[in-house]
């Protein structure tokens, strides 16, 4: 039995340090797929659907940037073509100078920071995204995303039909 007590030593550090790894060090998880509707069909088309953590935001930004990744959103109201999200190379954009974005306590706390892409500097953490829909833009914590979606009352710019129905938040 006692053989097995540096293994177990080992095993509950290797937890305690993930566990305690805090929100602002951790990327923002994203999961990004393509879906292809009526294959084979003259109406065959594709959905691209981005979900942030466990929600799915397909129509409520124009454009989102996760880490190096830029999802672009594309309208279709046909069955055939491409509609949803669809991942772009990212346009690195001259960056401002520094100062013009202040990532403060209260900034932090609330879960989001209206700054255009550009003002993007080091200080952003890993588990936040940059958000664009029409004039709205921001770095948003990637796990206040609904709250931050709710603030601005932003909807949906059009249902995306699913094999299984429309996936969307739900708007309150």
């Amino acid at each position: 039995m006692t053989k097995y007590i540096p293994f177990f030593i080992i095993l509950s550090l290797f937890f305690t340090s993930c566990a305690g790894m805090p929100q602002e060090q951790k990327k923002a998880e994203y999961r990004y797929t393509v879906e292809t509707t009526h294959q084979g069909s003259r109406s065959e088309g594709q959905i691209g659907i981005l979900l942030v953590g466990k929600t799915e935001i397909n129509g409520y930004f124009d454009i989102v940037v996760i880490g190096g990744e830029q999802f672009t959103f594309i309208q279709n109201q046909y069955l055939w073509g491409f509609r949803g999200y669809k991942k772009e190379p990212l346009e690195e954009k001259p960056r401002e100078p520094a100062g013009r974005l202040r990532f403060t306590p209260e900034n932090r706390a609330l879960g989001w920071v209206p700054a255009p892409l550009a003002a993007r500097q080091d200080t952003v953490p890993p588990a936040w995204i940059w958000v664009k829909r029409d004039t709205i833009e921001a770095f948003v914590d990637s796990a206040k995303i609904e709250e931050f979606i709710r603030a601005f009352s932003i909807s949906p710019r059009e249902p995306l039909i699913l094999k299984k129905g429309p996936v969307l938040l739900k708007n309150q």
